[in-house]
């Protein structure tokens, strides 16, 4: 595995790292929420440059860091304009909860709200918000074409 290889995993996931706690913060002020997002471009355009893509490649890495700052930037303009406290009654009804594990709450505009169970652990989509799905779409489509794109994910583990 080259450097660029490593740089082309760790970049993108970093700066998704980062976006994600701009975005799930409760404590941090607009000011730092804006900082992370700057840092996690950074992180993600040097990382891909870095790498070499070009064309439609770089056209795709480009338009998923758009879609994250478009989730950031909603974040911020939020704001903390809904108590914790009906954030709390919303994520202890179980009707906010489908099938015990999946999150739909219309009212609940978070993009990635706490886990039911274990809260402190991570968080999970809200499926009845779209920014939310498409972020964790996003996401997915991401892994899998960083995997597609790099040619040791490719090679069978076992030879004969």
């Amino acid at each position: 595995m080259t450097d660029k290889d490593i740089v082309i995993i760790a970049g993108p996931l970093l700066a998704i790292i980062i976006l994600m706690v701009a975005i799930t913060s409760r404590t941090m002020d607009k000011q730092a929420k804006i900082l992370f997002s700057i840092i996690a471009n950074i992180v993600f355009v040097v990382s891909v440059l870095y790498h070499g893509f070009i064309g439609s490649d770089l056209v795709m890495f480009l338009l998923t860091l758009c879609l994250l700052d478009f989730c950031v930037i909603k974040r911020i303009r939020m704001g903390n304009d809904i108590d914790e406290k009906l954030y709390k009654l919303w994520h202890d009804d179980p009707k906010n909860w489908k099938l015990w594990i999946f999150y739909y709450n219309p009212r609940d505009k978070r993009v990635f709200p706490p886990k039911r169970y274990f809260p402190g652990m991570g968080w999970t989509v809200n499926f009845a918000n779209a920014d939310s799905v498409l972020v964790m779409m996003v996401m997915i489509v991401l892994i899998v074409l960083i995997m597609n794109a790099l040619p040791w994910f490719n090679q069978p583990v076992i030879t004969h």
